[in-house]
C-alpha cells in the first residue's frame, strides 16, 4: 500500500451569502477566475475505483472576512462522514483534523462540502486536503473539478484537456497539454461528469498516450448527463512517456455546449510512490522572482507564502520537473524547489529562449511532515510561461532520522532499519 495526499488547490473563493458548495478533491485543479464549487453535490462527486481509508482533512485558509464560522467535510454517497473542519470566524492559517478516519469502498461517490453560516464577507481557501491510504496496492485517484463549457464554434470538435488539471490556454495544440510519466505508470479507470450536453448526437472523452488515441474512452451519450465511465480497459506507459485527455465533441450548432464538470483516473505507480502535479493556468512571468504551488495547480504568485503547500506526512521527493511553453527571455530562468521558504536540492535551469520539458534527474529533497513547499522561478528578463510543474513522492519509511544523511534518503535508512529489527527479534527469539 502506497499512502497519498490528494487536494483542491484552487484559492477556492466563497462570497455568497450563507451557502453549501461542494468541490471534488484529488489532486485538482480549481482555478480562483472559474466555478470550482457547485451547489449540486452529483457534479463534484468522484467515483471511487481504489477502495481505501481517508484521514487527516485539512485546509489552508487565505482570507476569512466571516463573522461565524465555516465548516468543511468530507462526503460519501451523499452523507456527511466523520471527517470534518470548523473554521473559525475571521481566522485564518491551517485548519485540520488529525483524530478520525473513513472507509471508501469501491463505487463509492465522495467530495468535499463547504458550508459557509455568515451573510457578510469573502472567504478564500488556498488548499483543501487529506491522506488516503488505499487498502491494497499503489493506486491513486487523480481528478479535476473543472466546469469547462466546451461551446466555441461550431467548427472546432476536437480539445485537448490536460490531466489531472485542466489547462485553460490554447486547447487545440496537444503538446501545451500534454504531461509526463515520472515513473512507469497504468492508467485506468477514466471517468467524466457532464453537466451540460446541447449536442444530440455522441461525443467522447479519449486517453492520449504519445500523441495517438489509447485504450480507455467513454461514449458522451447525445443530449445526456451525467457520470460516463470505462471501467474495463486500461493504458500502460513507461518513463517520459507523455499523455493527456481529448474530447471529441459531437458536431452541432455554434453556442451548443458540452460542460464538463469533472473527471479522473486511477494511475498505478512501481508500488513505491506517487506523483504530485501541478497543472492548471500555468506561471506566466516577466520579470524578477516570483513563486508557484507545485501541488495541485500552477500560477504564479510574488509572496511566497501564497504559494506555499502543507505536507501532511514526511516523503522523499525527486525528479521536479516543468513544461516551459514560451520563452521570450534573453537570460537564463532558474526554477527552485523550496521548503519552508530556503532552497533545497533539486532545481533546474533554463537557458535563454529555451522551450520544451525541463527535468532535474540527479537531486533528491525529503521533506518533513507539516512542512510546506513551493518553487521559486526568477532570472528571466522578458515574458515566460511555464505549467505541468510536478515531483514524485515516496513515503517516509522511518520519521525521526536525519533527512538524506550521506545522500541516503530517509526511505532508504528506515527499510536497512526495518530489516535491522526483523533480524533482531529472530535472534531474540531463537
Amino acid at each position: 500500500m502506497v499512502k497519498t495526499f490528494v487536494g483542491i488547490g484552487s484559492r477556492v473563493s466563497i462570497d455568497t451569502a450563507s451557502v453549501t458548495r461542494y468541490c471534488s478533491i484529488g489532486n485538482t485543479l480549481g482555478e480562483e477566475w472559474a466555478n470550482s464549487e457547485y451547489s449540486t453535490e452529483a457534479l463534484a462527486e468522484i467515483k471511487c475505483r481504489n477502495a481505501g481509508t481517508a484521514s487527516e482533512l485539512h485546509a489552508q485558509v487565505l482570507t476569512n472576512g466571516r463573522a461565524s464560522a465555516n465548516t468543511v467535510t468530507l462526503r460519501k454517497n451523499n452523507a456527511d462522514t466523520a471527517l470534518t473542519l470548523s473554521i473559525t470566524a475571521a481566522t485564518t492559517g491551517l485548519f485540520s483534523d488529525t483524530g478520525e478516519s473513513v472507509s471508501i469502498a469501491d463505487g463509492d461517490d465522495y467530495c468535499i462540502k463547504v458550508v459557509n453560516n455568515d451573510s457578510t464577507g469573502t472567504f478564500t481557501f488556498k488548499d483543501i486536503a487529506m491522506v488516503y491510504e488505499p487498502s491494497s496496492g499503489s493506486a491513486v485517484q487523480m481528478g479535476c473539478c473543472t466546469d469547462f463549457s466546451y461551446s466555441a464554434s461550431s467548427l472546432q470538435l476536437t480539445f485537448y484537456l490536460s490531466f489531472p488539471g485542466v489547462y485553460f490556454g490554447n486547447q487545440f495544440t496537444e503538446s501545451n497539454i500534454q504531461s509526463e510519466c515520472f515513473v512507469a505508470t497504468t492508467f485506468s479507470d477514466l471517468q467524466v461528469y457532464i453537466a451540460v450536453n446541447d449536442r444530440s448526437n455522441n461525443s467522447s472523452m479519449v486517453f492520449r498516450d504519445n500523441g495517438a488515441d489509447g485504450n480507455q474512452s467513454v461514449t458522451i451519450t447525445g443530449s445526456t448527463t451525467g457520470k460516463f465511465e470505462d471501467t474495463s480497459n486500461s493504458d500502460v506507459l513507461s518513463v517520459g512517456d507523455k499523455y493527456n485527455l481529448k474530447l471529441v465533441r459531437a458536431s452541432g450548432s455554434s453556442g451548443q455546449s458540452v460542460e464538463v464538470s469533472s473527471f479522473s483516473m486511477l494511475l498505478t505507480t512501481n508500488g513505491t510512490g506517487f506523483p504530485i502535479l501541478a497543472n492548471g493556468f500555468g506561471a506566466s512571468l516577466s520579470t524578477g522572482t516570483e513563486y508557484s504551488p507545485v501541488f495541485y495547480y500552477s500560477d504564479n504568485f510574488s509572496t511566497e507564502s501564497d504559494a506555499e503547500y502543507y505536507v501532511p506526512f514526511g516523503i522523499d521527493t525527486e525528479d521536479l520537473s516543468g513544461f516551459v511553453q514560451s520563452n521570450s527571455s534573453t537570460t537564463t530562468t532558474t526554477v527552485q524547489f523550496r521548503v519552508d521558504g530556503s532552497n533545497v536540492n533539486q532545481s533546474f535551469s533554463v537557458s535563454a529562449a529555451s522551450t520544451g520539458r525541463f527535468t532535474d534527474a540527479s537531486n533528491t529533497d525529503t521533506i518533513n511532515s507539516g512542512s510546506s513547499c513551493t518553487v521559486s522561478i526568477g532570472g528571466m528578463d522578458a515574458a515566460y510561461f511555464m505549467r505541468d510543474l510536478g515531483i514524485f513522492a515516496t513515503p517516509v519509511a522511518a520519521a525521526g532520522y536525519a533527512n538524506n544523511v550521506n545522500g541516503v534518503s530517509n526511505a532508504a535508512i528506515g527499510e536497512v532499519i526495518d530489516v535491522l529489527k526483523a533480524n533482531v527479534s529472530n535472534v531474540m527469539g531463537a
